[in-house]
């Protein structure tokens, strides 16, 4: 599987007061949510969608709302399986997920939300990308997957 980054594009970015108060001195614990979406457009091109936000909740309150939507558009060739599919969305990601980094930070400076950034990522992205590995480690012969 070959994949080439053809274009990079800004969907959305919105910043909106949420009404919230926060009293001087109170620290706030933002909740950033990343999402994902990709889209087949045609045999050999895909669009990969990196979202990020901070919305308002119960859970987390936050003085603002922010949405910052960041797609890649790319050409595709050599795709054999589902296998393939997944491991170009996982390498595509990686390809938008810096451009996404900066246009956070910057419609948080904008408006004026100092030092909020998204976390520096080296491996995979999102979470469901991380492959999961069983490990058997000592006296798996008796069902135990602890060490002796």
């Amino acid at each position: 599987m070959k994949f080439v980054l053809i274009d990079t594009r800004i969907n959305q970015f919105s910043f909106s007061p949420s009404g919230v108060q926060v009293p001087p001195n109170t620290k706030v614990r933002i909740a950033t949510q990343i999402g994902r979406k990709y889209t087949k457009l045609d045999d050999t091109h895909y669009e990969i969608t990196l979202i990020a936000q901070i919305k308002n909740s119960e859970e987390y309150p936050s003085p603002f709302n922010l949405v910052s939507e960041f797609s890649g558009l790319f050409e595709v060739t050599e795709v054999k399986d589902d296998s393939d599919l997944r491991k170009f969305v996982i390498e595509g990601s990686k390809a938008v997920y810096p451009h996404l980094c900066a246009l956070f930070a910057n419609v948080a400076t904008m408006a004026r939300v100092p030092n909020l950034h998204l976390p520096f990522k080296s491996g995979p992205v999102l979470p469901e990308d991380e492959d999961k590995f069983a490990f058997v480690v000592g006296g798996a012969e008796n069902g135990n997957n602890q060490p002796n």
